[in-house]
């Protein structure tokens, strides 16, 4: 039996998006954040070649002010259980996110905020913040997958199709792991992010209305770039990836990186349910099922 699983795609940090402004028992700060490409999680240790991007933010932020996320229930999408982040601050004082000030950069939704954020947003008096929607870069599934079988795959070539001739050959390069992954009626908000801007899709993917980052086509873009995407397998509501079963995976049938269509295939009119297949190949992990 399978539990819920939570995927990383890569978030891409530059020199025009890595800033943040805080204000923090009432001293501003602004903290810039490394350049780089980043999966969002937060471990004590990193995952090799997977940079921590919710560690970049608190190693930054601690420098003047002790602010640190942690997997946090979305005070909008609050059926979204750890779905979301929220933000301590050690001093047990008030701090504010300064969305509105030209020293803020980072875009909004990289922590749960809507994109067009533009106010500031401020914790509790005893410096607690909590996002309201899920975050860009992380997608949950909504139920445990039904299906997450890998076998083994060879590279190979073969001289003649005649196999019972006596001078047939082959040639093979190795062998690698596909995983194929099944998904089976996941909501539509969580297939196609903007159903989120619906009511009705949005109450029926438990997501608060204009939480879009949980649509899987976000995910979809990234994997159709070949870009190398994380599972954390059972690990929906987590953000310590180093030691969840983890496993580094990239999209391996091309046909699925031509089109959404051949990822997402509708079952159910009614609500509008999907089923997601992805045939993956394994280049590493923990996870080796």
């Amino acid at each position: 039996m399978y539990n819920r699983d939570r995927w990383l795609y890569p978030i891409v940090i530059t020199s025009d998006n890595n800033s943040w402004r805080v204000t923090d028992d009432g001293t501003s700060y602004t903290a810039t954040i490394p350049a780089g490409t980043y999966y969002a999680y937060e471990s004590v240790a990193e995952i090799t070649g997977y940079p921590r991007l919710y560690t970049a933010l608190y190693d930054q932020m601690g420098l003047n002010q002790d602010i640190q996320p942690f997997a946090g229930t979305p005070s909008l999408s609050n059926l979204q259980v750890n779905g979301g982040l929220q933000f301590i601050g050690s001093s047990n004082a008030a701090f504010s996110f300064d969305f509105n000030h030209v020293d803020w950069t980072f875009p909004p939704q990289y922590i749960g905020f809507a994109a067009d954020q533009a106010t500031s947003v401020s914790s509790s008096a005893s410096g607690v913040l909590t996002a309201p929607y899920t975050p860009y870069g992380i997608w949950d599934s909504f139920d445990p997958a039904r299906s997450k079988i890998g076998f083994t795959s060879r590279k190979m070539a073969r001289a003649t199709e005649d196999v019972e001739r006596s001078d047939a050959y082959e040639v093979s390069w190795g062998s690698r792991l596909l995983r194929e992954v099944v998904y089976r009626y996941v909501p539509a908000a969580h297939v196609h992010g903007a159903r989120a801007l619906q009511a009705d899709h949005a109450s029926t993917g438990e997501l608060a209305l204009g939480d879009i980052y949980q649509g899987f086509d976000l995910l979809w873009n990234s994997l159709a770039k070949l870009d190398t995407i994380l599972i954390l397998h059972g690990g929906q509501g987590s953000l310590d990836a180093e030691n969840a079963e983890w496993e580094a995976v990239r999209l391996f049938d091309s046909s699925q990186a031509e089109s959404f269509g051949n990822v997402a295939r509708l079952m159910s009119m009614g609500g509008e349910f999907y089923e997601l297949v992805l045939t993956l190949v394994r280049l590493e992990g923990s996870y080796t099922q």
